[in-house]
């Protein structure tokens, strides 16, 4: 081993059971990222552990995501690494703004988001060199979240989620100022209380945004989906439809639709709807299932349903390990355990 290299990566027979994401790289490679162990890559002798040693800023792993060059990229809590060269290294960020030259880019940049360098979590654009911190725009309602919450601990433009649309529009999920959308040009924003706000009075926020392959949208639960482009609606605010969402699922507050912490499509345009701590939902068209995901007397916590680039179903658990679907159930996945 050169005496510049990072040293090797462990070899591990299981994850811990901690495991916050799963990406399936265009190599066919699969990482897997936990919240507290570090990144892993499963191999047919077992799972190779990277940590800190071997470059990463954190062994807290929140996402990880490919450039167009197929450079993995590795979102911690404590910044971004892309690999290279047989180690990870931390990429350059520049702070940005809010102004729209700064946000437009590649249509093959990636979007993420992370804390900043400042507190609070912030987007990011990578556009295979530079990691662009951005800024949103103001908010129509942050004046009144601060007069409501004036010592509030947080700020209420931090980022839960981003996604790109099909059509390249930038959707950004906030703590409690609802989607902020950027078009390529300008920003609009989309608040409904029903969104950020659960029956019980708790905040959620917007942490699950689906474009579906029928066009419709779904943000954090089942209750409503929309549809963009309806007219009337102010040059700030986003024109869009409300439709009636699913029936027939039910949560454990009583009401008859679920919040879920991500909202995955599969390959059969199945929904699949994973809650933090009342299981999983799939549905197939007017069909509902419900997997509690009670594991020897325990809840299961959910963090994501994902669907790699294969077609495979990975279900991420914050005390359960991870979980994939094999077309009938849920099941643990344990490939390297005897």
């Amino acid at each position: 081993q050169h005496p510049h290299s990072a040293p090797l990566p462990t070899l591990e027979r299981s994850l811990p059971s901690d495991i916050r994401c799963v990406y399936r790289s265009s190599g066919g490679e699969l990482w897997i990222g936990s919240t507290t162990s570090g990144l892993f890559l499963d191999t047919d002798s077992g799972f190779q552990r990277f940590g800190v040693p071997q470059g990463l800023p954190s062994d807290r792993i929140m996402d990880i995501q490919e450039d167009r060059n197929g450079a993995l990229l590795v979102v911690t809590s404590s910044g971004v690494a892309v690999r290279g060269n047989g180690r990870f290294n931390r990429v350059p960020v520049v702070r940005a703004g809010s102004d729209p030259l700064q946000w437009r880019g590649d249509t093959t940049d990636v979007w993420l988001f992370t804390s900043g360098t400042n507190d609070g979590t912030y987007p990011m654009r990578w556009d295979g060199t530079i990691l662009h911190e951005l800024r949103l725009p103001p908010s129509p309602r942050a004046e009144a979240f601060t007069k409501q919450y004036p010592t509030s601990a947080y700020s209420p433009y931090d980022v839960y989620t981003i996604h790109r649309m099909r059509n390249g529009h930038i959707w950004v999920g906030t703590s409690n100022l609802g989607i902020c959308v950027f078009n390529g040009t300008s920003f609009s924003w989309l608040y409904e209380d029903d969104l950020t706000t659960t029956p019980e009075g708790g905040s959620f926020g917007i942490r699950s945004i689906l474009e579906a392959s029928n066009s419709d949208i779904w943000i954090c639960s089942s209750k409503y989906r929309y549809r963009v482009g309806s007219a009337g609606a102010p040059p700030s605010q986003l024109q869009y439809d409300r439709l009636p969402g699913i029936t027939g699922m039910s949560s454990p507050g009583g009401y008859p639709y679920v919040y879920a912490l991500s909202i995955t499509e599969d390959s059969n345009a199945v929904l699949w709807f994973a809650t933090y701590d009342d299981g999983l939902w799939q549905v197939d068209g007017k069909r509902s299932r419900h997997f509690p995901m009670i594991v020897n007397g325990d809840q299961t916590l959910l963090y994501r349903m994902i669907k790699d680039r294969r077609g495979t179903l990975w279900l991420c658990t914050q005390n359960k390990g991870l979980w994939t679907w094999d077309g009938r159930n849920v099941v643990e996945y344990r490939p390297h355990e005897a």
